[in-house]
């Protein structure tokens, strides 16, 4: 193959694919004005007048194509499924850039709703994160609390808490108003009575 063709190989493809785009819209194929249908050979004949003069790169990445019977078309590279994060809606030329598709869900991780593998937010955010202990069996419970952050530690155990009392239960750390009868002297022969 020859050397220069392989040069401008790239070249050349854009123009070919420009220039079919441009056929493809040209009112020569339009559907609602049969007037306008052309054989196949007739067709050819058009194609092979028509020709790209240059392309040029614009500043926003997209290509203004200048055809020999002065027609001017813009072609704008880019993805052009909307499914895909990469989706540019003013595309017309699809490049190939589509790689990750849109997951929809909540993509604040301050809310209870988050979903790791989401990367569109679709508003479903609603539940602020509280953290805090959230097993009512344990001292630190905290009712507030809607997302559990470890800080549980002191199991809840029930009982008199009170030592004056005859039923006090060193082991309890919640009162359950157990506490009935008080210590002390019942003897009345005592001055310690009580």
């Amino acid at each position: 193959m020859d050397k220069n063709m392989m040069t401008n190989c790239p070249t050349r493809m854009r123009e070919v694919f420009a220039f079919l785009l441009l056929v493809a819209a040209s009112p020569v194929l339009a559907q609602e004005d049969c007037d306008n249908i052309v054989t196949i050979p007739e067709l050819a004949a058009q194609i092979q007048e028509v020709q790209v003069d240059s392309i040029i790169l614009q500043p926003d990445g997209s290509y203004e194509v200048y055809l020999s019977n002065g027609t001017t078309y813009i072609q704008v590279q880019g993805c052009m499924n909307s499914t895909y994060l990469e989706y540019n809606a003013s595309a017309n030329t699809d490049d190939g850039s589509c790689a990750t598709l849109v997951v929809e869900g909540c993509t604040d991780a301050n809310y209870t709703e988050y979903d790791a593998s989401a990367n569109t937010d679709d508003g479903s955010c609603a539940t602020l994160v509280v953290e805090g202990c959230t097993d009512a069996n344990y001292i630190e419970y905290d009712a507030s609390a809607n997302t559990d952050d470890g800080s549980c530690t002191t199991e809840v155990v029930v009982g008199c808490t009170n030592p004056a009392y005859d039923e006090y239960n060193d082991s309890a750390n919640t009162d359950d108003g157990s506490c009935a009868s008080l210590l002390g002297c019942t003897d009345a022969g005592y001055a310690e009575y009580n």
